[in-house]
């Protein structure tokens, strides 16, 4: 997403509630209902390629078991895209692409964010022996 992050609620200007709601970091990584569904019989090896990577993305621990069938019609789209290309197809499967959060766009209209990550601090290397003899001047 390009621009800044979003600002914590105290830290905004304004404190009216967002219209489209706030931004929620995903609670996990990957499908979170058990064993990941199956895809659709008859589809290519590239779309059953997709349908893993899909379902191992923080995006699915947004998802519900009710989704899957949407998600079945989502991958049918996607694999009808990489047999035969048209534009038809790739207005549906751009919005179901959206819908589910597949797309930058998607992500940013459900406020979608990646799980929040411990952060450590990063192991200061000793300098090379190069740079050890200068020192800091006008001090």
């Amino acid at each position: 997403m390009p621009g800044p992050a979003p600002k914590l609620p105290e830290q905004r200007r304004t404190r009216h509630k967002p219209r489209d709601g706030e931004w929620t970091p995903a609670p996990a990584e990957g499908w979170q209902h058990g064993k990941v569904p199956a895809p659709p019989t008859g589809i290519s090896r590239e779309a059953r390629a997709a349908w893993k990577d899909w379902f191992a993305s923080w995006v699915a621990s947004f998802w519900r078991p009710d989704d899957v069938h949407a998600l079945r019609a989502t991958i049918l789209l996607y694999d009808a895209m990489l047999d035969r290309p048209s534009s038809s197809t790739a207005t549906a499967l751009g919005q179901y692409l959206d819908r589910f959060g597949l797309t930058p766009a998607g992500r940013q209209k459900r406020r979608w964010l990646p799980p929040e990550e411990d952060h450590k601090p990063q192991e200061t290397t000793t300098p090379s022996s190069d740079y050890r003899r200068l020192r800091v001047v006008g001090e």
